[in-house]
């Protein structure tokens, strides 16, 4: 039998998740059990620490335990994403996408690493300012990267993993691609990848990744399309307006 003291074994992850969301927050003195999981229940640890006991031995614990830590972070976006589509009362400002571009890469370092995904960041020196939410805009590149990532996971020794992010302004929008060398998009899912509830990663994933981006980028009166062919890759092309008159 195995007794593992989960906090100790969360203490790295729910580490750099709590630098991250700080960094997020400007710095802000955020109390611990109103942070990364949206609420105190979701955290690891409060005060003393419990203990998880399993009898699988230690190969099918990390497994587990690698799961908990994935699903819970993923929530954690999650609320934080249906947070700011609920409210009215953030406005929008000025976004460096870059940053936020670069923030999401970030928040997924481990998971690109794990899988061996090789970045490529490509935004033009000149990449105006677009009008709207920083955390919401940030949130949609942390979705469209984990898919990539996860979506190369399981590719042969020999194929390549590289996933890149590209941008450029036309003069009224600012135009980005997230490119990923995954296995593709099956043509009859095409049409689903938006749909609420509805997901490629079957029992593993919440189907509302995309879905809640979709409904982001409309609210900042934008537009994101996938082209995908089985085998060869997916392209996110996302269109946001410079200056947002709406809001």
């Amino acid at each position: 039998m195995l007794v593992v003291r989960f906090a100790e074994l969360l203490q790295v992850p729910v580490k750099r998740a709590w630098e991250e969301r700080q960094r997020r927050a400007g710095g802000s003195k955020e109390r611990l059990d109103a942070g990364w999981f949206g609420s105190a229940e979701g955290l690891p640890c409060r005060g003393g620490c419990f203990q998880l006991i399993f009898r699988d031995g230690p190969a099918r614990f990390e497994q587990r335990l690698q799961f908990i830590i994935s699903q819970s972070i993923e929530a954690g976006y999650v609320i934080e994403a249906i947070r700011e589509l609920s409210s009215t009362a953030v406005p929008f400002e000025a976004v460096n996408i870059k940053q936020a571009a670069e923030a999401a890469l970030s928040a997924n370092k481990d998971l690109l690493e794990k899988h061996a995904v090789a970045v490529s960041l490509q935004l033009s020196a000149d990449l105006p300012a677009v009008s709207g939410r920083p955390k919401q805009l940030e949130i949609v590149f942390v979705n469209l990267v984990k898919n990539a990532a996860e979506a190369m996971r399981d590719l042969p020794a020999d194929r390549r993993r590289e996933l890149h992010i590209e941008g450029r302004s036309d003069h009224t929008h600012v135009v980005l691609a997230v490119v990923d060398t995954g296995p593709g998009v099956k043509p009859e899912d095409m049409g689903k990848l938006f749909s609420a509830r509805y997901s490629t990663k079957g029992q593993g994933g919440t189907g509302l990744g995309l879905y809640l981006s979709h409904e982001i980028i409309e609210g900042h009166n934008g537009t994101v399309e996938v082209s995908s062919r089985e085998g060869s890759g997916t392209t996110f092309t996302i269109r946001l307006p410079i200056t947002s008159k709406t809001h």
